[in-house]
């Protein structure tokens, strides 16, 4: 005949199985991480953004597949503190409030797919390629400084995926790794506007035309696929005035998403080579 003291002690025997589950369970998780992080350091992959994205996504499943497991494990006692859980919810949630935040971004961006391990993303003045990311952050290397600037700073970011949820996102990859870009380039009202346009328009052909032709085929298939009108890809030169006096030339180009600083670069340094220095008022 089972006792109330027999049957305390068949929970406790029932406690101490489940603890010693999760305990294997979260052993067997880390080793598991561990192997295959040696694994995909040891695999030989040319591409290595493919290789990257491989080994963020086989992370991410396994740390799916442990929270699965644990859930299934403690199912029967959670069940029964249901209620007493509920007395908790309250204060649990108020202590973890951003980590519950971070949890809701991530499933947000993976349900969204807002991007993927090799995407070049802008968020709150935030700017980076991603490397890594998982349910609480998101690991970028940040390019610039500031946005008119296209190079690596030599320094990571960790971004908690709560900034998800109340800001928006720039995906500079999401369509298509070749695009259309812009700079802008100052003068004055005084300058000889005119001789700095066309110079400006000649450099942009001669260091875009490399990549007009595979832009124009990838803007006509992102226009099939979504139903719009087809940009044009031809280099653009476009001006407006600020304030007084001055003016603004914004110059449009295509180029390869990441190498659009180096192409940027390519056509003022062409234009510096062929402009005559006569071209601007020396008085200003």
């Amino acid at each position: 005949m089972l006792t109330p003291q027999s049957l305390g002690w068949l929970k406790g025997i029932d406690l101490t199985s489940n603890l010693v589950s999760s305990l294997l369970l979260f052993i067997g998780f880390v080793l598991l991480r561990v192997l295959v992080g040696r694994i995909f350091s040891r695999l030989m992959i040319e591409n290595g953004e493919f290789k990257r994205k491989l080994y963020v996504y086989t992370k991410n499943s396994l740390s799916a597949l442990f929270f699965v497991a644990l859930v299934i494990i403690w199912a029967g006692k959670l069940e029964s503190f249901a209620l007493s859980l509920a007395a908790v919810a309250a204060a649990i949630a108020i202590s973890f409030k951003e980590y519950f935040l971070c949890v809701l971004g991530g499933i947000y961006k993976y349900s969204s797919q807002l991007f993927r391990v090799g995407d070049r993303i802008e968020i709150r003045d935030l700017r980076g390629d991603v490397v890594d990311h998982d349910f609480l952050t998101t690991t970028l290397l940040e390019i610039g400084p500031g946005s008119k600037i296209h190079q690596f700073t030599g320094r990571t970011l960790v971004i908690p995926n709560s900034i998800f949820l109340s800001h928006p996102l720039i995906n500079e990859t999401a369509q298509t790794t070749i695009g259309i870009h812009s700079f802008e380039f100052p003068a004055f009202i005084t300058d000889d506007l005119e001789t700095i346009e066309s110079h400006l328009m000649k450099a942009a052909i001669e260091a875009s035309t490399p990549y007009m032709a595979a832009a124009e085929e990838s803007y006509r298939r992102l226009a099939r696929a979504e139903g719009i009108e087809e940009p044009n890809v031809k280099p653009r030169i476009s001006k407006f005035f600020p304030e007084a006096h001055h003016v603004i030339f914004v110059v449009r180009f295509s180029a390869p998403v990441k190498r659009k600083g180096k192409v940027e670069q390519e056509i003022v340094s062409k234009f510096l080579k062929t402009i005559p220095k006569d071209a601007f008022d020396r008085d200003q």
